[in-house]
């Protein structure tokens, strides 16, 4: 008798784990598509049922005439989401950043509750949202101070596709369900953290980012691409370079610098972007929750010789791209260990006058124990030297 009565409190828990919001068996479900036509855009996009009872969220984007975006928003709703901490929805997409958007009582100015969507190209992904992870958003960007998302006051929900690239997008919807947690057994993103800390290939990489800043940025929601390199790369460093990234800060964050970058930069061949030194591609676009990630092979001189080939101005402008990128997300320590480095670089490998090479020596040797306070100095001191020229 206690095994009947422990199988339906099961079933039970079961039933209350998940309930369906919209399942699209219906051909007009009452879904209609804003597009930044509203406000001079000429981007396209809408919804269809399609004859798998999905629903195809798709269209074209153009960032013509301050244009990018592209909705669609459902009905009003009548559930109740007392007993749920969240929204789960089983999708598959085109390898792009959507953004599911929940509209509730509060009004906000061309704005809602936002949270992400990371598709796999061509595959089933199911995904968790806490309703705690969402965040207003007014015309993109995040509203400071606002009130958390009341899940008793959602009206309506939707999709969009928004990531500031043109061209066409398509997701398709199977389900959308009110959910206390994602089922054991759905297939999950690992972030950039945990991907390279579990692939085998990327072992060494790992070691490196592991226990820095980077390793805290790379668990993040924040969006980056990795150009990891692979152990079998590594194994062809001399020893001393190798103890040098791992012992000196300096030169392992400015390594790490610029093989991880802030933002989602997919390759459509390849050929990878000038700004990421000598990098020869294996395997690209390994999608993860929170990114991309790209294996590939460097040489232990790479770096050195790509910074070599730079004018004083051009490597100014490169040290300034990546140490603030980092600063901007929330981590001066590593800024400042980059823009320490890149002022010892100039020092040893650009003509400077002895007044600069006392100015620069006098920097680094700063007594500020506040790193944003140092990278701001440091930030200062590189742009004086770029407003002198080459």
């Amino acid at each position: 008798m206690y095994k009947y009565f422990l199988l339906f409190l099961i079933m039970i828990w079961t039933i209350m784990a998940q309930e369906t919001i919209f399942s699209f068996t219906e051909k007009n479900n009452g879904w209609y598509s804003v597009n930044d036509n509203v406000m001079g855009g000429i981007s396209q996009g809408g919804a269809k049922m399609t004859a798998e009872q999905t629903m195809m969220f798709s269209g074209e984007l153009s960032l013509k005439n301050n244009g990018g975006f592209s909705s669609i928003r459902s009905p009003f709703i009548k559930a109740n989401f007392k007993d749920y901490t969240g929204i789960a929805v089983r999708v598959k997409g085109d390898g792009r950043l959507y953004y599911f958007n929940i509209y509730t009582d509060v009004r906000i100015p061309a704005g809602s509750y936002r949270s992400t969507i990371q598709t796999i190209p061509g595959k089933w992904v199911e995904l968790f949202l806490p309703f705690s992870k969402f965040q207003a958003t007014s015309f993109g960007r995040k509203i400071p101070f606002f009130p958390a998302l009341n899940k008793n006051k959602i009206k309506r929900m939707g999709f969009m596709a928004a990531d500031k690239k043109e061209g066409n997008f398509a997701l398709e919807i199977a389900w959308i369900k009110a959910a206390k947690k994602l089922s054991d057994d759905a297939p999950k993103l690992l972030n950039s953290a945990d991907w390279l800390q579990k692939n085998g290939s990327t072992s060494v990489f790992w070691s490196l980012v592991e226990g820095t800043s980077f390793e805290k940025l790379l668990r993040r929601d924040l969006s980056c691409t990795i150009f990891a390199v692979v152990d079998e790369s590594f194994a062809t460093y001399p020893k001393k370079r190798l103890e040098m990234l791992r012992r000196n800060h300096f030169a392992r964050n400015f390594f790490l610098a610029t093989h991880i970058r802030v933002g989602r930069i997919p390759l459509t061949s390849q050929i990878i972007p000038s700004r990421v030194p000598a990098f020869e591609v294996s395997e690209k676009n390994i999608y993860v929750a929170n990114g991309i990630i790209h294996t590939g092979t460097a040489t232990s001189s790479a770096l050195k010789t790509f910074l070599q080939k730079m004018s004083r101005t051009e490597f100014i402008q490169y040290v300034i791209s990546i140490g603030s990128a980092t600063f901007n997300v929330g981590y001066p320590e590593i800024c400042q260990d980059i823009y320490y480095l890149g002022l010892l670089f100039i020092m040893q490998n650009f003509d400077t006058t002895e007044e600069l090479r006392n100015e620069i020596d006098k920097a680094l040797q700063l007594d500020e124990k506040n790193s944003s306070g140092k990278a701001w100095e440091f930030r200062y001191l590189l742009d004086k030297i770029y407003a002198l020229g080459d």
